[in-house]
């Protein structure tokens, strides 16, 4: 059986599935509610300090089918005119909460749960200034039961132009404010840094991070993550990578999922600092998990999924992700953590030239991979009530193995040279 248990800068942790700070966790129905339904730990709903120039302004609305929302305290959908300025008529959705209830909801928590707590604070964010709240606010969090601590150091800085998270001198003050003031772990939420960057943020003895934290002072690298096999030790998905070839790492406007910016970040924090992560963001399935662990992930957070479609979806997750251990022969998450990383290359990468084939005994004739808009290879004879791939046209791109329903389709070698007039020219 798959050993789930993970230390997370030396808290133990039964699964890396941990709920993230967000409308999630700012109640103790849903704290009991990820409890129940298997995770590990919750991080809190952020507590802002009394007085915050932050508790009058308005919350986010989330993007769900193309549309902008709200989700309201009785948990119904309030929609949105997609023109309406923020802020002007809409109810709020996801309540400030100040840091007296979150020490309440602390307190209840650890006292219904035994849920691992991370409390998500912020203090004073005035460069130079209230620097010791945090220290307060942290210590409060302790004496209430918290766990850990999670600063939110995304938070933006007038004077500077800056998140508190990308002045490394504010960063290490507050950081060893907040060590000095508690004995439990603390780790900084974070927007993306480069690695000879990140460096400058862990002198201070910070216990790892989590993020990377969105909103307008995120950093999107040059090049994010390729997708990974991940029945394959992490390597490249890329269709015809020649056995023993790493990967590149792909321009971003090529991946745009969020996990793909998530991963990267775990990559460098891995590499550079070696220091556990909270990966958050876009993560909705166990093979979602497995990447980032691959990618260098110590613990995995989630949301929007949860909020999409319940507590009640890690269940199969975790089903998913066990069996998947099992079969890989995995006995714990440190056999498969950062694999991923040692097919990085700056080296010129080779690949097998591929076709794709059809096994006519396994195709039923359902025609979806006929129904690929940049794919002239693949026709269906009406009288076989079958398909077949035209090698000399085929590109390569695979698009039909994955989209096939019957697992019909593979691909195998053609060394033979395309003839680019030919495809250019061709007819149906």
């Amino acid at each position: 059986m798959a050993d789930l248990t993970v230390n997370f800068a030396g808290i133990e942790l039964k699964n890396p599935f941990i709920v993230s700070s967000g409308p999630c966790t700012n109640c103790l129905i849903k704290i009991e509610k990820a409890e129940k339904n298997g995770f590990s730990g919750v991080v809190t709903k952020l507590a802002l300090p009394v007085g915050s120039r932050r508790l009058g302004s308005q919350d986010p609305s989330y993007s769900f089918d193309n549309s902008r929302w709200t989700v309201i305290a009785d948990n119904t959908r309030k929609d949105i005119n997609l023109n309406q300025p923020r802020g002007k008529g809409v109810k709020d959705a996801d309540p400030r909460l100040l840091v007296p209830q979150v020490i309440k909801l602390i307190k209840a928590a650890k006292k219904k749960t035994d849920l691992v707590i991370i409390a998500n604070m912020e203090g004073p964010t005035n460069y130079g200034e209230g620097i010791e709240e945090w220290g307060k606010i942290a210590t409060a969090f302790e004496e209430a039961g918290a766990d850990m601590i999670e600063l939110n150091t995304a938070r933006h800085i007038t004077k500077y132009k800056k998140g508190i998270g990308e002045i490394p001198e504010l960063f290490g003050e507050i950081v060893k404010v907040v060590k000095k003031s508690v004995s439990i772990p603390v780790i900084g939420k974070m927007p993306c840094q480069e690695n000879d960057v990140l460096k400058d943020f862990t002198a201070c003895g910070i216990d790892g991070f989590s993020g990377p934290h969105g909103g307008m002072n995120v950093r999107s690298p040059l090049c994010t993550p390729p997708f990974i096999d991940i029945y394959n030790d992490g390597k490249d998905l890329a269709i015809g990578l020649l056995k023993g070839q790493g990967h590149h790492l792909v321009p971003q406007s090529v991946r745009q999922p969020q996990r793909t910016l998530t991963n990267w970040w775990a990559s460098v924090v891995y590499q550079t600092v070696n220091l556990p992560i909270l990966s958050v963001g876009g993560f909705e399935t166990w093979q979602h998990v497995v990447e980032a662990i691959m990618w260098g992930a110590t613990a995995v957070g989630f949301q929007t999924i949860i909020m999409k479609k319940g507590f009640e979806v890690l269940e199969d997750m975790i089903k998913g992700f066990e069996a998947y251990m099992d079969e890989q022969g995995y006995s714990n998450l440190n056999d498969f953590r950062g694999t991923a990383l040692k097919y990085v290359t700056d080296e010129p990468i080779e690949y097998e030239p591929l076709a794709a084939k059809i096994n006519e005994e396994k195709c039923d004739g359902c025609k979806q991979c006929t129904r690929i808009g940049h794919c002239i290879a693949i026709t269906f004879s009406s009288q076989k009530k079958k398909a077949s791939v035209d090698p000399v046209k085929c590109v390569s791109c695979a698009w039909c193995l994955w989209k096939c329903p019957r697992n019909a389709i593979f691909m195998v070698s053609y060394p033979k040279p395309r003839l680019i007039d030919e495809y250019l020219l061709s007819e149906d």
